[in-house]
């Protein structure tokens, strides 16, 4: 009698598992909506969700104490992207409800631990360069103002609370709609990352070709005649150009700009006029 209740206590222990002192999943990420101070995980609450964004990598860990013989983890709601043993890296889909299970085999038994998951809704991050926002490589010149737009959207219930602009050249801004320009040629990756109020993070990128500005070349018409009017455009357009015109008048903006129309209405004695234009 004492045998079959010693092996019958055995088969409890070993063949449908128990939970070991102590043992909780864990991981180095949770949010919340408080953009200032996200809830720290607690790995000795057990009842507790695990708050994540959508579309975000989250690491987790077992936090086994004992040599494993084998460790397997399940997610629903999720997919697993890296699995080390006793951590694994889960991307999280769309908002709402899932778990992470982990099941460990030891010399002593089985050990498990379930969590919740709740998974908040993320924004979607988007910006254009003005004038024409639907571009998604943009090239330009060296001291050219560049004008950002955002075009994210919050998507949930919780709205975006802060811009963190990374323009590639070393140089940071953290209003919505910032302006910048280039001092030197290259191709550089602008990144902006949005937050909502949940602190949930999104990032999104457009690539740029900056051209180094070179020696101006005004594109000249025929000879004109006093009292005339005709238009002048540097060959590469490229940054910024202010215009300088003796003998004439401007008919369109002079500064920052490509090309102009002047009339030659003030030519003087010696009968010539004279255009000079700037880089900046």
């Amino acid at each position: 009698m004492k045998k079959v209740l010693f092996f019958l206590a055995t088969l409890l222990l070993f063949g449908l598992g128990y939970e070991a002192k102590g043992q909780r999943i864990t991981t180095d990420t949770e949010v919340g909506c408080s953009l200032d101070s996200p809830p720290e995980p607690n790995p000795d609450d057990s009842t507790s969700c695990i708050r994540v964004c959508s579309g975000s990598q989250v690491k987790f860990d077992a936090n086994t104490t004992a040599a494993a013989n084998d460790i397997t983890w399940s997610v629903v709601g999720g997919t697993i992207l890296a699995d080390n043993g006793d951590k694994v890296t889960v991307g999280w889909f769309s908002a709402g409800a899932g778990s992470i299970a982990v099941k460990v085999i030891t010399d002593d038994g089985v050990v498990t631990d379930t969590k919740c998951i709740e998974i908040l809704q993320g924004p979607e991050a988007r910006f254009g360069v003005l004038p024409d926002t639907l571009q998604s490589f943009i090239s330009t010149c060296t001291y050219r103002e560049l004008q950002f737009k955002d075009m994210s959207m919050p998507l949930g219930t919780s709205p975006i609370v802060a811009w963190n602009w990374s323009f590639g050249d070393g140089t940071y801004s953290n209003v919505p709609n910032p302006s910048h320009e280039y001092t030197s040629g290259g191709h550089y990756e602008v990144i902006l990352e949005v937050v909502n109020s949940c602190n949930c993070r999104r990032e999104y990128m457009i690539e740029i070709t900056v051209d180094e500005a070179e020696q101006l070349i005004i594109d000249c018409p025929s000879v004109v005649c006093e009292g005339e009017q005709a238009r002048y455009t540097v060959q590469k357009s490229c940054g910024k150009y202010d215009w300088k015109a003796v003998g004439g008048t401007f008919q369109t903006p002079s500064n920052g700009v490509g090309y102009v129309d002047v009339i030659w209405d003030q030519v003087g004695s010696d009968g010539f006029g004279y255009l000079s234009v700037y880089n900046r």
